[in-house]
């Protein structure tokens, strides 16, 4: 029997449209479940220097979780786990830093408007409560609400999604799914040394198969 919900997806770097859908039997793609976080309302930032207001949210779309495993108080407040944000505003608090090549309109707007992000390199930048780097290694997760795929044709799911991904230290990332509640499968990792650290942009994960 085919299994009828997919599980979290978690662990992306920077998403800015979630879109899993399946290959019917009659070859017309049909879109399961897709997310470009424009209709998460933004408040203002809190410690960030560029201050600025509707640009940044802590809650993400309706049944979708956020969760955080780094201490409460410590490091950049915005950044102290997966942020919905206004992504031009997100360019300027870091000076760019090559992030406009993603959020740039010369890149077919892959980046423009609102995005999740998870930023490290920003959080560890504030030590009011000491330094993030000694006390702690980030870690935080964005979870989708369960999917349902029943009816989809077995070895017909595909998961698409704009994202950037920049090599910082031994920084890793992955996208694991799960299947009625089963252990996670890793689905798609990045990571920041090795021949595969970079840029992942328009990333297409190879189809999953469906348990029986």
């Amino acid at each position: 029997m085919n299994n009828s919900i997919i599980g979290p997806v978690a662990r992306a770097i920077l998403v800015t449209t979630f879109c899993l859908s399946a290959s019917l039997v009659w070859a017309v793609d049909t879109v399961l479940f897709e997310e470009d976080f424009e209709d998460v309302p933004l408040e203002a930032s809190i410690m960030e220097q560029i201050k600025d207001k509707d640009v940044w949210s802590g809650t993400p779309p309706d049944g979708w979780e956020i969760t955080n495993e780094n201490p409460d108080d410590l490091g950049m407040p915005e950044w102290r786990t997966w942020a919905i944000v206004d992504l031009e505003w997100w360019t300027r608090t870091a000076e760019d830093q090559r992030r406009s090549e993603f959020t740039g309109v010369h890149n077919d707007g892959k980046g423009i408007g609102k995005g999740a992000v998870s930023d490290p390199d920003e959080w560890d930048d504030w030590e009011g409560n000491g330094n993030p780097d000694a006390i702690s290694r980030w870690n935080g997760h964005l979870i989708t609400p369960p999917i349902k795929i029943k009816g989809a044709a077995e070895s017909s799911l595909v998961l698409t999604l704009d994202s950037s991904w920049r090599p910082e230290d031994t920084q890793n990332g992955e996208i694991t799914v799960s299947f009625d509640g089963g252990a996670e499968e890793r689905i798609l990792f990045f990571q920041s040394v090795g021949i595969d650290a970079g840029a992942h942009t328009l990333v297409t994960i190879p189809t999953l198969k469906l348990k029986e």
